[in-house]
């Protein structure tokens, strides 16, 4: 080989080398930037949903709805056969309510450790708002007193429930530094 040769064998190899070499630092950069990206936005979803969580939780704490109940079923207790659809319910959809929540829907997983709480809470909430929708339509009406006073027992049961893990998962996804 001639010197003329090796040198461009070296030449070759030290661009092949440091293309490989550029290569790699960009890809490693390119990832991290990627990552970093995929972390902040997960650290506002998780900050979002809670926040949005806290002020239902909040809000319906306030609101009391289980007092009204609980005067029903002392009223059918006392066996008087009160109708249960004049209970009133909302007029939204659960989707209303939680409009961060359903927006992010498809990177809700991404959450990890914080998703089982908040997919419970969402879970019985659907089942609750779905019974009381049931029950403001006149579905319990012709019931008896006992079906009736078990149907709301069980219900606020679960409501209360709902609102223990929605205080849960909240202050959890408010709490991540992530």
């Amino acid at each position: 080989m001639t010197d003329g040769m090796i040198t461009a064998i070296i030449s070759a190899g030290s661009g092949l080398f440091g293309t490989v070499i550029g290569g790699l630092i960009s890809y490693f950069t390119v990832s991290a930037q990627k990552n970093k990206e995929r972390e902040s936005e997960l650290r506002s979803i998780s900050k979002g949903v809670g926040a949005e969580l806290k002020a239902y939780v909040d809000l319906v704490t306030l609101r009391d709805h289980t007092a009204a109940i609980k005067i029903i079923i002392g009223q059918l207790e006392l066996g008087h056969d009160v109708k249960l659809s004049g209970l009133a319910s909302s007029s939204g959809t659960i989707r209303d309510f939680f409009p961060v929540f359903f927006a992010n829907i498809g990177k809700i997983g991404g959450l990890e450790d914080d998703i089982e709480d908040l997919a419970k809470f969402h879970t019985q909430l659907a089942g609750v708002y779905a019974t009381l929708t049931k029950v403001a339509n006149g579905a319990f009406d012709g019931s008896p007193i006992g079906t009736k006073i078990n149907l709301l027992e069980t219900e606020i049961a679960l409501w209360e429930n709902t609102l223990t893990l929605g205080r849960s998962a909240a202050a959890d996804l408010l709490s991540k530094k992530r």
